[in-house]
């Protein structure tokens, strides 16, 4: 973002009115490549958005899809949560009724205990004992085999209820532990919902970055053009309307000029659409990738303007008759000074085509009066 606004903020200083002299080249020259690498940055760091956007795109759906789990999840959480909180709770009240059955069932047993079933046989012999007849002794045994079935089924309940109390201590224990466990997978889940959440924030504010460098971008691309139609129509009211240059060659010339350079156009004349953004920028010329170093003036003319123009680079504007001019961009070197005549396939600059992996490209011009034309149309 730093380095859009640093670029509009080059587009805003005011271009060079008159051309740079021939003893200030070689300083300007050493200034003006450090704002060429500056730009080249830009470029690079513009063209690095513009081919992650689709991939910003996939992370958001990516994002917005986990978003969607975390929150089903953390529903199903709460969900579990409630429940177990509902089964703790029931375990409490059970636990306790049967600790309460348990006192009571112990209270009951300290009570009889004289029928212990260990003192069985001495009991059974009292009664015998001191039984009156064969009939009371009868009756006494079948009381005593009563009380002692009923204290052992009351033994029973109380080593069912003890073994019951131990089961639901255990899952009491068990409940609480895992709240424990939802709570911490809780805890997490929601923690990686507001991570993803602002991740989904900042992705979005890169979206719309990456929209808003592209409009700063065409601004720019728009300002500079403007510069250079503004410079040329200063050219055309400072010209001596006396050239003696012929007025009507260049026109007849249509279709049989040289080509500036050697090499193949990459982009043509006309509109271009940039990917990812609902505007267009109109071509007002045509870009060659040289094949060579050499570039000559494609008629003979007169130098109008040399200097350096933000995102053309070195340039050179030759007049040619007394309403046609040729423009001449992204020049490594220049060879010609303002005022200077200049013919038909003469070297007027060069490229350096020894770039590494950059395409060498030479973006060429030519205008009538103040309009563009198509330069293909008149090259042969």
């Amino acid at each position: 973002m730093n380095r859009v606004v640093a670029a509009i903020m080059f587009v805003i200083i005011p271009l060079i009115s008159a051309a740079v002299s021939i003893n200030d080249i070689t300083s300007a020259n050493k200034y003006l490549e450090k704002l060429k690498n500056e730009i080249n940055r830009e470029e690079k760091e513009l063209k690095t958005i513009k081919n992650t956007k689709e991939k910003i795109l996939k992370q958001v759906r990516h994002i917005q899809k986990k978003i969607s789990y975390n929150e089903e999840v953390l529903e199903k959480l709460n969900e579990r949560m409630s429940k177990l909180k509902k089964n703790k709770q029931k375990l409490t009240l059970e636990i306790r009724d049967t600790e309460k059955k348990i006192d009571r069932l112990k209270s009951r047993l300290k009570r009889s205990n004289i029928y212990i079933i260990d003192n069985k046989g001495y009991t059974k012999l009292k009664l015998l004992m001191f039984s009156q007849t064969y009939h009371d002794t009868i009756k006494n045994m079948e009381i005593l085999e009563k009380i002692n079935s009923k204290l052992l089924s009351e033994i029973k309940k109380l080593k069912k209820a003890s073994q019951k109390i131990e089961e639901l201590k255990t899952q009491y224990d068990d409940a609480e532990s895992n709240l424990k466990k939802i709570y911490t997978m809780k805890k997490n889940v929601s923690e990686d919902l507001a991570n993803q959440k602002i991740k989904y924030k900042q992705t979005l504010a890169l979206l719309k970055e990456d929209k808003k460098s592209k409009e700063e971008y065409i601004e720019i691309l728009n300002e500079k053009r403007n510069a250079l139609q503004k410079k040329i129509e200063e050219l055309e009211e400072s010209e001596n309307k006396n050239s003696s240059i012929s007025e009507s060659g260049f026109a007849k010339a249509k279709g049989k000029l040289p080509w500036p350079v050697s090499g193949k156009v990459i982009e043509e004349f006309g509109p271009k659409k940039i990917e990812g953004f609902r505007g267009e920028v109109f071509n007002k010329g045509i870009k060659i990738a040289v094949e060579s170093e050499t570039v000559k003036s494609v008629f003979d003319g007169t130098v109008k303007y040399v200097d350096w123009i933000r995102g053309y680079g070195n340039i050179i504007i030759v007049k040619h008759d007394k309403n046609y001019y040729t423009l001449y961009a992204n020049l490594d070197k220049i060879y010609v000074n303002t005022g200077q005549e200049v013919l038909r396939g003469e070297q007027i600059g060069s490229i350096n085509i020894n770039s590494g992996n950059k395409k060498s490209t030479l973006y060429f011009e030519v205008r009538k009066q103040n309009e563009a034309v198509n330069p293909s149309l008149w090259l042969k």
